[in-house]
Parts: structure tokens; sequence; C-alpha cells
């Protein structure tokens, strides 16, 4: 009996190595490289798999990102984010040009017909337009809203709608903003803004965030934007080894 028992951990540990692999092999290795942009991101997963993704998605002249955080963990909710990051590529290919509003319609669809119907998507999906120095933005019932960073003043950016592969026939309304030179942007999930310290107080909730924000260098990277911002955030955590979110994270500077 103990060694049947063994076997099947040891087979199931395997099963989630593999899975993890396929959604690791999934996010960017890299930023891309856009004129006027300086881009960032990273996703730190919760258990050996998690629900959180993010992606770049380039176009002629233009750049999309997309932050999306799939109900459920473990291996179910992993599957879910490599379906759903297939999809937005897919839908992306068929038709570059698309603006985000447009875009996320169309992957909505699709996970209508695909998901459980105990599962959705929350998703952010922002377009950058470097000609027009503009951004469009479109949300698929994510509250963890994006952040534009400007002169040291905060704006979220509550562009709103439903979660994704719950409703078939949703339009999702566009919010345009026109950017300027040293804006900085964030894109995230819960997973930086909900975490507890140890009196059971959100790391948004306690003004620290930003306060963070308020502090960082206009000489900072992208990436080093990335990198302080989780690293206050783990620090901030009550206990980093009952983390029981993933964490994603995406900056960009405007040049």
């Amino acid at each position: 009996m103990l060694e049947q028992e063994r076997a099947t951990r040891l087979a199931l540990e395997a099963e989630l190595a593999d899975a993890h692999d396929m959604q690791m092999a999934l996010l960017p290795e890299s930023a891309p490289a856009v004129a006027g942009l300086q881009v960032a991101g990273r996703n730190i997963a919760v258990k050996e798999v998690g629900g959180d993704f993010f992606d770049y998605l380039q176009g002629k002249r233009q750049l999309s990102i997309a932050v999306g955080d799939v109900s459920g963990k473990g291996l179910k909710g992993a599957m879910n984010a490599v379906m759903t990051s297939g999809i937005l590529r897919l839908a992306f290919d068929e038709n570059p040009t698309s603006d985000s509003s447009m875009l996320m319609s169309k992957v909505n669809k699709s996970l209508c017909q695909s998901m459980e119907q105990d599962m959705n998507v929350t998703m952010v999906l922002a377009q950058f337009s470097t000609q027009k120095k503009q951004m469009i933005l479109a949300n698929a019932g994510q509250h963890a809203y994006p952040l534009l960073v400007r002169q040291k003043q905060i704006q979220h950016l509550r562009a709103k709608g439903l979660a994704l592969g719950m409703m078939p026939s949703i339009s999702y309304k566009p919010l345009i903003i026109d950017l300027q030179s040293e804006d900085l942007l964030l894109f995230m999930t819960d997973g930086i803004t909900e975490p507890r310290n140890a009196e059971g107080v959100m790391y948004e909730d306690s003004g620290r965030f930003h306060q963070l924000i308020f502090k960082l260098s206009n000489d900072l990277t992208a990436e080093e934007v990335v990198k302080t911002i989780i690293r206050d955030v783990i620090d901030y955590m009550a206990d980093e080894e009952k983390r029981d979110d993933d964490i994603t994270l995406v900056a960009v500077k405007v040049a």
C-alpha cells in the first residue's frame, strides 16, 4: 500500500512538473524592444503551477500587453491559463490590428465555448500605439486596476467589464489614455495588491504600495521597478511560505 501511494505521489509530481514547464514556456522570455517604451514583467507562481499569466503581443506599430488571472489554483488553474493564453495569441494573429476591446470580445466568445462553467478569467489588455503615443485599455473583471503614475500622481485606470468565459455576447468598453513622457504604467494581479501582513491588512490598503511608488526614482529601469515592487510585496507578507496567490507585475515606462 505504501509503495502504491508513493508511486501515485511521484506520478502526480511529474504531472505537475510537466504542467509547470508548459506554463513557464508560454511566458515571455524577454521584454520586446519597442521604440519609445521600456517594458518588463515577472510572474511568480504560488505552487508548482498557477493561474496567472502575462504576454506581449507585438504588431508593426503597436504593442499589446495582457495580464490575466484564472479562477482556481494548481493544475486546473494552470491548464486554463495555458488555454486562455493560446486563444489570446490565436485571436491576435488572426487580426493584429484589432483594438483591445475587440480582441477581448473574441477571446471571451472562445472561452465561453471551451471553459468549464464554474471557471472564469479576469484579464486586462492594454494596446500601446507608439505613433499616436496612446494606450487603449480593456478590462475583463480584473479588480487590481492598472496604475498610471505621472509626475508623482497615481491614477487607477478603472476600465470595467465582465470576466471572460461567463457570457458570450459581451462588449468591452475601451478606456483611451493619451500618454506623456516619463509616464509609468503598472499592470498586476491581486497577488500584488492583496497580500496581508501580521495584522491582516492588505498591502494596497496599508498605503505602503503608494508610498513605495512615490519614492521610486525616475532613473530606475522598468526591470528595476518590477524587482523593487515585488521585493517590497514579499517583505510585507506575514509569512511568505503561506502565500496563497500568484504574483504577476508588468511595468511600462514611456520615453
